[in-house]
């Protein structure tokens, strides 16, 4: 038999468990688009708003994206880059500003590639881009990740910070699991 009677401890445990569930934003996937790459698409933008939320990155123009759904999200974003004559890729990609540190970061997303890696010329591209832009913090969202010749194109560029991720990697918000403690930065005293 179970034992239903539960101690304090447990009480305020799944008491913190039901509050964390509801404080948390899952994206709205619907039957139809389940183990999809259009719902892979959409958690990965999902993931990459509330990161860069998270880092105090200016989202604001972003968080109605939040209470989409897959169809609405593909139906908007296509339609977006037809208007704009860009592909969804470039709709996707962006800059942001973070008002504490006087900072933008790029977040460039990779166009889908045939055979699934990045072509050099693309590299090539994004990297003129963010040259113009002066931009010095890329986030770099792709399929797959980058293979050897990528990266050791990027590392002749020591003044930029890249961060690479993959849709996998961002199709979940790691911070957000219940077993993963709250990230916050350190301060310059804590880093001492």
């Amino acid at each position: 038999m179970f034992n239903i009677n539960k101690t304090k401890s447990e009480k305020s445990f799944v008491h913190f468990d039901e509050q964390l569930k509801m404080d948390i934003k899952y994206p709205t996937i619907e039957p139809q688009f389940k183990n999809t790459f259009s719902s892979l698409l959409f958690k990965v933008k999902f993931h990459q708003i509330e990161m860069l939320t998270d880092r105090g990155y200016d989202t604001s123009d972003e968080q109605m994206l939040l209470t989409w759904n897959v169809s609405y999200f593909i139906d908007t974003m296509t339609d977006l880059a037809k208007k704009a004559e860009k592909t969804l890729y470039q709709v996707l990609s962006r800059s942001y500003y973070n008002k504490h540190t006087e900072k933008n970061i790029y977040v460039h997303f990779f166009e889908r590639e045939k055979d699934g890696q990045i072509k050099m010329d693309t590299i090539k591209n994004m990297l003129t881009l963010i040259k113009s832009k002066n931009y010095f913090d890329i986030i770099l969202i792709s399929e797959n990740a980058l293979n050897t010749t990528n990266e050791l194109t990027l590392d002749k560029f020591p003044a930029y910070n890249f961060e690479q991720f993959n849709y996998h990697t961002l199709a979940i918000n790691i911070t957000k699991h219940i077993m993963v403690p709250k990230h916050e930065p350190l301060d310059q005293t804590q880093k001492k």
